[in-house]
């Protein structure tokens, strides 16, 4: 009798536990991800960007979800979209030019003013750059993120030359920087952030563009003791997953990861203007000097910035390209 009660209570327990199961109560395993960035922290983005928003999709998912970090360590930024892309990594945070060989639609929108990221999604603009990147790519956009309001800047070693440029010199930066460059007279030179140092300090090159911040981080006020005014364009930094990982989660899950991406896209920008201003602080308290365009020059480089966007876009990804220029233009993200 006694061994009749234990096997029954047994058998209640054990189709207890079935039924919980069935009905979704039993805790499933939580699911780790692998975010790929290429940056390492010394660029503050991938903290308050990337890093951010794995924080948020934990907290979000009640531990469901998380996230292990790798870097340009593992894989050189240049060619980190296609490990993403055949899905050995879930997630990227990245720059466009980066992938520009690999339809990188989202290069153009950094000729985008006044990004606003809510009317972006609104309007269309998102919505747009998410499809092509899953349709080329096999990749869903989760966020696109302005770091900060100040784009990008030119650091040099020596003051500006006589006609306020920078005539004759090696400047460090990638494709989308080359027109910028040889607009005020200077010759594009391609490295990695993590020679430019070195490059800076032995003459290599003679100056570096590069996002508004991340001098301090990277010492280039070591070696290059002139920051150039005004700055220009805007920087974005999508976050970007794998289509098939994505598509795996559930419904609940993924609806955590994309409003997580709406939420740190807002995050973002208030958080790189503290940055920046933090770092300019910095930067003048280390004698770091402000060298100031006219506004003559100034105007060549925001042109010369802006047609660099728009001519590799459509280089590289046609008509969907020349659909985002149409889009911006109607809805005043940028000027015809």
């Amino acid at each position: 009798m006694l061994m009749e009660k234990c096997l029954s209570r047994v058998g209640r327990v054990g189709l207890l536990a079935f039924a919980l199961s069935a009905a979704g109560v039993a805790s499933a395993p939580a699911e780790e991800l692998k975010f790929l960035s290429s940056w390492d922290k010394s660029f503050d983005a991938r903290v308050y960007v990337a890093e951010r928003y794995a924080e948020l999709v934990t907290e979000k998912s009640g531990g469901d979800l998380t996230f292990t970090f790798r870097g340009p360590e593992t894989v050189p930024p240049f060619k980190q979209l296609e490990p993403v892309k055949a899905g050995v990594f879930d997630l990227l945070f990245t720059h466009g030019s980066y992938h520009l060989g690999d339809k990188g639609l989202a290069t153009m929108l950094d000729a985008l003013e006044n990004w606003d990221p809510e009317r972006a999604r609104e309007v269309g603009i998102f919505d747009l750059v998410d499809q092509y990147y899953q349709e080329q790519n096999n990749l869903k956009v989760i966020a696109l993120n302005s770091a900060g309001v100040d784009g990008y800047q030119v650091v040099l070693k020596e003051p500006l030359d006589e006609n306020g440029g920078w005539e004759g010199r090696k400047i460090r930066g990638t494709k989308s920087y080359q027109n910028v460059i040889e607009a005020l007279g200077g010759s594009g030179v391609v490295l990695p952030v993590g020679e430019t140092y070195s490059a800076l300090e032995k003459g290599v090159v003679d100056g570096a563009a590069w996002p508004s911040t991340g001098v301090v981080n990277f010492k280039w006020h070591e070696v290059a003791g002139y920051r150039v005014r005004p700055t220009f364009g805007v920087g974005i930094f999508p976050i970007l997953m794998n289509l098939d990982s994505f598509n795996g989660l559930s419904a609940e899950q993924q609806e955590i990861m994309v409003e997580a991406g709406k939420a740190i896209e807002k995050e973002a920008i208030e958080s790189g203007r503290q940055v920046e201003q933090a770092e300019y602080a910095k930067l003048e308290d280390l004698g770091m000097t402000t060298a100031d365009l006219s506004e003559e020059n100034a105007r060549k480089v925001t042109e010369a910035w802006a047609s660099a966007m728009w001519s590799q876009g459509e280089e590289c990804c046609g008509e969907t390209a020349k659909k985002l220029r149409a889009l911006a233009i109607e809805h005043d993200f940028v000027a015809e």
